[in-house]
């Protein structure tokens, strides 16, 4: 029977695996500064500038053409608060820095930005709210991806850590229906980028 001590213990030789093959240039392009994630930190610097961000630069965003689409892609860096920016930034270090040596960095970054930019829209959309910070979810979905496609562990144990992922965030959102959208659909949006682009491959 699966235990989850066994998906973590298959999970963390997962990600060692790829790292030693991305740095030495078979899975990825590797770090020359000692494994540093650069473009990891500079995500996490611009959250920290999003939380500084003064509201008439919102206020100007919010006026332009395609307004919706512009406040959403802004919306990627905006954590919503201090606490926002802890956990947020703790978790697009932790995914990020595992996913960022595997592929190039414009496809890293792209993958942050298009999920955040389509989670933020659904939630807008669908149900009537714009969600900051949602594109950490699609790194989570593209971090899902390339343990669905390039790891040999129990896929069934991906699938439950995926659902344990979502359901732990969407109660400690609140179950607020704009947070549970923008979150699912940052999520897919970024195991679909993943899937289409072959992050890591």
């Amino acid at each position: 029977m699966f235990r989850r001590h066994e998906l973590d213990r298959d999970s963390l030789d997962f990600w060692r695996r790829q790292r030693r093959a991305a740095q030495r240039g078979r899975g990825g392009r590797g770090f020359p500064y000692g494994g540093r994630s650069p473009a990891t930190i500079a995500l996490i610097v611009l959250l920290l500038l999003g939380l500084i961000l003064p509201g008439s630069l919102l206020q100007a965003v919010a006026s332009l053409p395609l307004a919706p689409v512009w406040l959403a892609l802004l919306s990627s860096i905006l954590p919503g608060g201090l606490l926002g920016l802890i956990f947020v930034g703790l978790f697009v270090w932790i995914m990020g820095s595992q996913l960022e040596p595997l592929d190039t960095a414009w496809k890293y970054i792209a993958l942050f930005f298009v999920s955040g930019t389509l989670g933020a829209l659904a939630g807008d959309q669908l149900a009537g709210g714009l969600v900051g910070s949602v594109a950490a979810f699609g790194l989570a979905g593209g971090y899902a991806y390339v343990m669905w496609a390039h790891s040999h562990m129990d896929q069934a144990g991906v699938w439950r850590w995926v659902i344990g992922l979502l359901v732990l965030n969407a109660v400690l959102s609140g179950l607020q229906p704009a947070a549970l959208v923008s979150m699912f659909a940052a999520f897919v949006a970024g195991f679909a980028f993943a899937y289409v682009t072959k992050f890591g491959g």
